[in-house]
């Protein structure tokens, strides 16, 4: 059954938009990488997960213990709840990855941090558990389809080399992108990501 199809009634408009931008996603990743010849080697290892946990860790490691419960905005996330998901996220999806179907979650309010420690020791775990998954991810296995369903609908499939690429990598950049602006709004000083932050703080 075609994903929109599928999943009509299975999700709120929300979830719609969310899951389709991710499927349009996958699906332009996946066929620049059939045509360019691009597999497990160069997309599927664990490189763009080493490359992001230094700057990763830096910036959870400046998160003020005593604004974890503090949001931009009445619908958002807290800062000590963003803070875990960034710091969880990696683990947890490849997590998921290993496996082909996978049930969608229920989209319900995120667990938070307690501590800059706590949310430092989860992104250790959780880059260990990623390099490990995606480090024993040949070719082959990254190639296969990867699929989200709800009870017995189809919401979305697509080869598990795109899905590290969007839901995993994209996915997690997205979200420590929204931590330096919770950050900036609080008055923290960035540590250098991409380069040195504006106020030129290095670590």
């Amino acid at each position: 059954m075609h994903f929109r199809a599928a999943m009509k009634g299975a999700l709120s408009q929300a979830e719609t938009r969310l899951l389709e931008r991710k499927l349009n996603d996958c699906e332009t990743f996946a066929l620049t990488a059939t045509k360019e010849g691009h597999h497990a080697d160069g997309r599927c290892r664990a490189d763009g997960v080493s490359a992001g946990s230094p700057s990763t860790r830096r910036l959870l490691e400046r998160m003020p213990n005593d604004q974890l419960a503090w949001k931009p905005h009445a619908k958002s996330m807290s800062l000590g709840q963003l803070t875990l998901h960034v710091a969880a996220a990696p683990g947890q999806i490849a997590a998921l990855i290993v496996r082909d179907v996978v049930q969608a979650p229920d989209f319900v309010s995120p667990p938070s941090a307690t501590s800059t420690a706590e949310a430092v020791e989860t992104l250790d775990r959780s880059l260990q558990e990623a390099q490990r998954v995606l480090k024993g991810m040949d070719d082959q296995t990254a190639m296969t389809s990867w699929r989200l369903v709800r009870d017995d609908k189809n919401l979305f499939a697509a080869p598990k080399m795109a899905v590290v690429r969007t839901i995993l990598l994209n996915h997690w950049y997205h979200h420590r992108g929204q931590l330096t602006v919770y950050l900036r709004l609080l008055d923290v000083p960035l540590p250098s990501i991409y380069g040195p932050s504006a106020l030129r703080t290095q670590r």
